[in-house]
């Protein structure tokens, strides 16, 4: 079963425009294979894929944030790094993996490749997984709502 990595903001202010992940997309990765989605009830609006033979990255695209699979940790930490840069400082991101294996962290402008990397293999813990729900604004999609 393959696992998918989303980055969205922890509250519904970030509203990132297609045309500026296309071309921040394409800037970074020129050979970068786009496909937008007319139907109005898909989850994305536009699929992307990186096939360089270095990286190769499957991805989706919403306004409020990007839904992935690299196939590497060092392909999977280019992603983060490259998608926290395009977002602006004052929205916070959260990582998490729709297989919840793994706890959701928040990604901040000062990280490393190495520590997003050490940060998406820290095992689940329910305590932890808490007190990172607790932390989350009012809003937020993990808000605990007790």
């Amino acid at each position: 079963m393959s696992t998918f990595d989303f980055i969205i903001g922890v509250d519904d202010s970030l509203n990132l425009e297609t045309d500026y992940f296309v071309a921040q997309l394409k800037s970074r990765w020129r050979d970068a294979h786009v496909h937008f989605i007319d139907d109005e009830n898909a989850h994305s609006l536009l699929q992307w894929r990186i096939d360089t033979g270095d990286i190769y990255i499957l991805g989706d695209f919403s306004p409020g944030g990007i839904t992935f699979q690299a196939h590497s940790d060092p392909n999977f930490a280019q992603v983060v790094l490259w998608y926290r840069r395009i977002v602006p400082p004052e929205h916070r991101l959260v990582h998490f993996k729709d297989s919840l294996t793994t706890l959701p962290f928040e990604v901040t402008p000062d990280m490393t490749a190495e520590e997003i990397i050490k940060a998406s293999q820290h095992e689940f813990d329910d305590d932890e997984f808490q007190r990172f729900i607790d932390s989350m604004p009012d809003g937020s999609p993990f808000h605990s709502h007790h």
